[in-house]
């Protein structure tokens, strides 16, 4: 079973707050609401949520510094964060996505393009985030196969120069040398008649 996905409602207006949690609480999603910016961004670093709606308009920092600010913090800068907004104008909706906003809905919304955007941007998070997995596990791999090709060739090129020795001592010297290159103490005895 996959767990609820967590949605902070960020808004003001208590009548929103009810609005979107009524809209949104069900066995798959949870809600969490703050009353403006400021408890908007401590409960957000508090308990990082899935998912952030959040109103331009409020008292004291308005929505786009609060986006940017949670944009700015390690712990929420890659949550993905909706605008729920009465301001519908052109200008404003570029302004929040240049604060970093996913997304940029005008309220009043209608419940099931709220689902559906939420469901999309919870999706791209996911996807995202396992690329993002695949891409450190591929790093990882290729730093361990240079490195073991790197080995490799330190053993090949002692190969070739043993085959090139003059004598025993030249032999003894590139062998210790190519154990001091791994790493690796060691005594040489030579038994020879």
């Amino acid at each position: 079973m996959t767990a609820k996905i967590d949605v902070l409602a960020i808004d003001d207006d208590k009548f929103i707050q009810k609005v979107i949690t009524k809209s949104l609480t069900s066995g798959t999603m949870s809600v969490r609401t703050a009353n403006d910016g400021e408890a908007g961004i401590a409960e957000a670093t508090r308990v990082k949520p899935d998912i952030i709606l959040l109103d331009v308009e409020m008292p004291g920092i308005n929505g786009y510094e609060v986006c940017d600010r949670l944009r700015n913090l390690e712990e929420t800068k890659d949550v993905p964060i909706v605008f729920l907004s009465s301001l519908s104008s052109m200008r404003e909706r570029m302004q929040g996505y240049e604060v970093g906003a996913d997304d940029y809905l005008v309220k009043p919304f209608e419940k099931e393009n709220l689902l559906a955007r939420i469901n999309v941007l919870i999706k791209y998070q996911a996807e995202r985030k396992e690329l993002r997995e695949q891409f450190e596990l591929a790093s990882k791999n290729a730093i361990t196969a240079m490195t073991g090709s790197s080995e490799l060739a330190m053993a090949m090129r002692f190969l070739e120069k043993s085959l090139i020795c003059h004598n025993i001592n030249d032999l003894i010297q590139g062998l210790l040398d190519s154990a001091g290159q791994f790493s690796i103490d060691c005594c040489v005895m030579i038994i020879s008649n």
